[in-house]
């Protein structure tokens, strides 16, 4: 599956508001092998959305074989968008490497 993808199947992700109740209340959000697939603008767009949404509400813990120095050929080769979204995930976070 592309997980990219899984972000225009939620319904309620494309209200006017740009919020989806179903992603943006638990205390935890795990995000599983973000990078399997690259995203294309309209995904990675979505994913700030949902990044930007979360940032100070819950955790999110985001499993990825991907380095951060990859994450721009993720999410559609736009370094502006990565550094924000890298901007709220980095704030007080804590990074493993496994």
């Amino acid at each position: 599956m592309n997980y990219s993808h899984s972000f225009v199947l939620m319904p309620s992700f494309h209200r006017p508001d740009g919020v989806d109740v179903s992603t943006s209340h638990p205390h935890l959000l795990v995000i599983d092998e973000l990078g399997f697939e690259p995203m294309n603008r309209e995904d990675a767009s979505l994913f700030l959305h949902l990044v930007t949404y979360r940032y100070g509400r819950g955790a999110i813990i985001i499993n990825t074989n991907k380095s951060i120095r990859e994450w721009t050929e993720l999410l559609a080769g736009d370094e502006v968008l990565v550094t924000a979204i890298l901007d709220r995930l980095l704030h007080h976070a804590r990074v493993g490497q496994f």
